[in-house]
């Protein structure tokens, strides 16, 4: 009886929209959904109209196909230590999960829920929908990109989106990651949440306290032009201001970053990148008054949760700001040195960069290792130093065996970065050119508190 023991959710209801939905409903719709139905009730906040797949309506599914049978039987016979073989079952799966069938009871409520939505909007609408599983952003276990999330939904294409997002229950990040922090996949049931896209001019995420400095209280912004997916997967430089928790929210630093691109929805469905001319490229995203109404925003959620928070928003063509996802912030080291007495003019080893951000703090050593593309994960050699170009989610699967991280292009404020704190890995982003500068085989040593890396062991750094 307990092999074969369910665990049956309170709630049955296949879908619940947002102002039916509040944090005691995590077990139903997962915490993403069940903190943005918070925020929304308690808080007055303006989030997205929508509503969340739940519980029954993932069981439902996986039940109408006969799923977990077979999923239980290909995971039990894999060695999921093995990245190689892990590579395959998770195509595998993904696989079978797309190639099933929506249920009929399940396409109905939906179709009656948009229907819904549409109604309120009072003009034709495209959906989000991003996964909120169960054990998914919490403070120990934010599961940051490691799922998939579909953008700019039409109506006609919602089923075949809401299965690809179930399928990214099997990512290799998303399996890996659960693997790492002692979840059986069984255990994470995936809830999907629905909502209103928002066609953001400008969006990315706040911080209500520093990620990497404990001392620190001042709130961190990262914001780009358009959706703020170019801040969240390190594709782009952002601008990022820090302002004072002070009653008039002082901004203490502002630096505004050349912006190559940004991700804008197209008029019918999904997302497309285009490139930035002219004064766009220079200009701030968002004004000096927006970011300080973020830092008031960012100060609530915090005094409301007790504890500090990671914000995604986005800013809608009328000024308006939404919240897109709110969860608990790890914070986790100092921005100085972590030992006053040893100063970095007595290291004797050469420096070979210096500069870039500090995403994860910490000193690490090893051989560079060079990730291109995912092939090359497979030969990533364990306590390798891992240099991308991009601070990527999908390199997430490599943290649990890299020494330490370096990206050319990202931010403390991107999802590899929440990844690298949670895992306690070094993590330094923002050096451009580190992977024609540091070369495969060569032994460093990675300072990213100092933001210095240097050539060869420094036992000093590293004790």
């Amino acid at each position: 009886s307990l092999l074969t023991e369910k665990k049956v959710p309170a709630d049955r209801r296949l879908l619940i929209f947002l102002d039916d939905i509040d944090k005691n409903q995590v077990d139903a719709v997962g915490s993403k959904m069940a903190n943005l139905g918070e925020i929304e009730q308690k808080l007055g906040l303006q989030v997205p109209d929508g509503f969340a797949l739940s519980t029954t309506a993932y069981q439902r599914f996986m039940e109408a196909n006969d799923l977990q049978a077979e999923i239980n039987r290909r995971v039990q016979a894999a060695d999921a230590g093995n990245l190689k073989e892990l590579v395959k079952l998770s195509a595998e799966l993904q696989q079978l999960i797309v190639r099933s069938h929506v249920p009929a009871d399940l396409k109905d409520a939906v179709t009656e829920a948009l229907d819904i939505l549409q109604r309120r909007a009072g003009k034709r609408i495209t959906v989000a929908l991003r996964s909120s599983a169960v054990g998914e952003d919490l403070a120990e276990t934010a599961f940051a990109g490691q799922y998939r999330s579909e953008l700019n939904v039409s109506a006609e294409g919602f089923f075949e989106a809401y299965k690809h997002v179930l399928a990214g229950n099997y990512r290799v990040s998303a399996m890996t990651y659960r693997r790492n922090r002692g979840f059986r996949d069984e255990d994470v049931p995936l809830c999907v949440g629905c909502m209103v896209m928002v066609d953001a001019v400008a969006g990315g995420v706040v911080y209500s306290r520093n990620p990497v400095n404990v001392h620190d209280d001042s709130v961190f912004i990262c914001a780009a032009w358009g959706l703020p997916k170019s801040v969240v997967d390190g594709t782009d430089a952002c601008d990022e201001y820090v302002i004072a928790r002070t009653e008039d929210r002082n901004i203490l630093r502002q630096e505004i970053h050349p912006k190559q691109r940004k991700f804008v929805c197209y008029p019918e469905e999904g997302v497309c990148r285009l490139d930035l001319t002219g004064e766009d490229r220079d200009r701030p995203a968002i004004s000096r008054e927006t970011a300080r109404q973020m830092a008031d925003i960012a100060i609530r959620l915090e005094a409301h949760y007790g504890a500090p928070q990671d914000v995604e928003w986005g800013l809608d063509t009328d000024g308006s700001i939404y919240i897109l996802q709110c969860r608990p912030l790890k914070t986790t080291g100092t921005a100085v040195a972590v030992h006053p007495a040893l100063t970095h003019a007595a290291v004797d080893q050469p420096a070979i960069v210096r500069g870039g951000v500090t995403a994860s703090p910490g000193v690490g050593y090893g051989e560079v290792f060079v990730v291109e593309k995912g092939a090359d994960m497979l030969a990533f050699a364990e306590g390798a130093v891992l240099v991308v170009r991009q601070a990527h989610p999908r390199w997430a699967p490599l943290l649990s065996h890299a020494s330490a991280v370096i990206a050319e292009k990202g931010s403390f404020a991107g999802h590899l970065a929440n990844v690298a704190r949670e895992f306690e890995v070094p993590a330094l982003f923002g050096l451009p050119n580190a992977t024609n500068v540091l070369h495969p085989g060569d032994p460093v040593t990675v300072d990213a508190t100092a933001r210095i890396v240097y050539s060869g062991k420094i036992e000093a750094l590293l004790d």
